[in-house]
C-alpha cells in the first residue's frame, strides 16, 4: 500500500512539473491532461463545469444546494491531496481553463494515419500502409496549399468548394483522371469525419458533402496485348533474357494466370500449391497482407508457362515466390515495364505489364468461358449473390488451358 502512494505522489508531483514547464499550447493541454489523471479528477472543459454547476439535480425545491457541484469539489479534491488549489498551473485544471489546441488538418491526418494503423489497417502491409498513408496525406497536402493548415472545426464549406475548384482544374487542364480527384475529395471528407467525431462537436456538418467527381459516361477501353505478340516475343527465343530472373519469372506467371502484378510479387510459400493433382495459387488474405479486395480471394489453378516458372522458382529455392519484390510491386512494375520499352517489347507505347491481365480476360471470352467462371479466375467483382461452393479445381484448370491455347511456350524463356 505504502508503494502504491508512493508512486501517486511521485506521479502527481511530476505532473506538477511538467505543467509549470509547458510552453506551448500543445504541451500546455497534455500537461493539464496530466495533472488531471494524477488528481484521480476527469478534465472538465469550463463549460462542462458550469452546465454541471447549473444542473437542477444540485439544487432543492427552494434553491438550497443539496449536492456540490463539481466545480466547488475539485478545489477540496486538491486540498485533500496536499495540493496547493491556488497555484496557477492547479487552477488551470481545476476549473477547466486549458483549451483543447486546435487540430490542423496536417496534424489530423498524422493522427488519422497513426488511428488506422490499430483499428483498420492492422492486416495491410507495410508497403500497403504506406501507401495508403501517402494517398491520405497527398491530399491534406494539397489542401494545405490550396487554402492553408486550417483547423477542422473551421473549414467552411467555402473553402470545401475552393478546394474541389482546384481538383476540377486541373482535370480540364488534363493533368489527372476523374478518379484520382474523386479519391483526394473522398480521403478529405473521410479525414473531417473522423477528426469531429472525435471533438466536442461530432455532429457539425461536413463542408466537403456532396462534393464530388462523376466519371465519364464512356471510360477509355483497357488495352490488351495480343496473344501473337506474346507468344513472339514473351514465350519464344530470348528477348527477356536481359530481365532479372526474379522479374522475368513473375511475367511469365501474370501472362498464364492474368492475376494482378501485386498478387503475383507477394507471394508466400502458403499460396503456391505445386503438389497434388491441380498444382494452384491459393490467393488469400493473410493477417500480413491484404488483397485488392474480398473477391481477389479465389484459387487460380497454374498451367503453362506459369507452372513452369514457378516449378524453377521454387527448385531454386525460392519457395516464397518472388522476395526481391515482395511488399514492392510498384518497383517490379517499374523495372519490368522500364525493360520492355527500352527492349523494343511493348505492342504500342500505351502498352504495360498490367494490359497482359487483359489479355488473359480477352483470350477467357474468346474462348467461351461464362462470366462467373471469369470473376472466379480473375477475382473480379461478383455481379450476383453466391450460391453453392463455386467451380472446382478442375474445372477452372480445363477452362484456363482452353483460353491459353494460343499461348504456347518454349521453356528455354525460363
Amino acid at each position: 500500500m505504502r508503494d502504491a502512494r508512493e508512486y501517486a505522489d511521485e506521479q502527481l508531483w511530476a505532473a506538477l512539473r511538467h505543467g509549470a514547464d509547458a510552453k506551448t499550447a500543445q504541451e500546455r493541454y497534455d500537461a493539464a491532461l496530466r495533472l488531471s489523471t494524477a488528481l484521480d479528477m476527469p478534465y472538465r472543459t469550463k463549460a462542462q463545469l458550469m452546465a454541471d454547476a447549473n444542473d437542477q439535480r444540485h439544487f432543492g425545491p427552494d434553491g438550497e444546494i443539496r449536492t456540490l457541484p463539481e466545480i466547488m469539489r475539485r478545489p477540496l479534491e486538491a486540498v485533500a491531496r496536499s495540493v496547493d488549489a491556488t497555484a496557477p498551473v492547479v487552477e488551470r485544471v481545476i476549473y477547466g481553463e486549458v483549451d483543447r489546441p486546435k487540430l490542423t488538418v496536417m496534424k489530423a491526418v498524422e493522427e488519422y494515419i497513426a488511428d488506422m494503423k490499430i483499428n483498420g489497417w492492422q492486416n495491410k502491409s507495410p508497403g500497403q500502409r504506406r501507401s495508403a498513408a501517402n494517398h491520405r496525406r497527398h491530399a491534406v497536402e494539397v489542401f494545405k496549399m490550396v487554402i492553408g493548415n486550417r483547423p477542422i472545426e473551421e473549414i467552411t464549406r467555402e473553402d470545401a468548394r475552393q478546394y474541389y475548384s482546384h481538383w476540377g482544374e486541373r482535370i480540364r487542364n488534363g493533368e489527372i483522371v476523374v478518379d484520382m480527384a474523386k479519391r483526394r475529395m473522398g480521403d478529405m471528407r473521410v479525414l473531417f469525419t473522423w477528426a469531429v467525431e472525435r471533438s466536442d462537436t461530432p455532429d457539425a456538418p461536413n463542408p466537403f458533402a456532396g462534393l464530388s467527381f462523376i466519371p465519364p459516361r464512356v471510360k477509355k477501353r483497357r488495352v490488351s496485348y495480343s496473344p501473337e505478340f506474346i507468344r513472339d516475343n514473351f514465350l519464344r527465343g530470348d528477348k527477356l533474357s536481359g530481365l532479372n530472373t526474379e522479374a522475368r519469372r513473375a511475367l511469365l506467371v501474370i501472362v498464364a494466370t492474368g492475376c494482378r502484378p501485386s498478387e503475383i510479387v507477394n507471394l508466400k510459400a502458403e499460396n503456391i500449391v505445386l503438389d497434388g493433382p491441380v498444382p494452384h495459387l491459393r490467393l488469400r488474405d493473410r493477417a500480413d497482407r491484404e488483397l485488392k479486395t474480398a473477391t481477389s480471394n479465389r484459387d487460380v489453378p497454374l498451367v503453362g508457362v506459369a507452372l513452369a516458372a514457378l516449378q524453377a522458382n521454387v527448385a531454386a529455392g525460392n519457395r516464397d515466390g518472388f522476395p526481391r519484390y515482395y511488399d514492392n510491386s510498384n518497383s517490379f512494375s517499374a523495372a519490368a515495364n522500364k525493360f520492355l520499352k527500352e527492349n523494343g517489347l511493348r505492342e504500342t507505347p500505351d502498352h504495360t505489364i498490367y494490359c497482359l491481365r487483359h489479355m488473359a480476360e480477352d483470350l477467357a471470352k474468346d474462348a467461351g468461358l461464362d462470366l462467373e467462371m471469369r470473376m472466379e479466375l480473375f477475382g473480379h467483382a461478383k455481379t450476383r449473390s453466391e450460391y453453392g461452393r463455386g467451380f472446382t479445381l478442375d474445372a477452372k484448370r480445363d477452362a484456363l488451358e482452353r483460353a491459353l491455347t494460343p499461348l504456347a511456350f518454349d521453356p528455354a524463356v525460363i
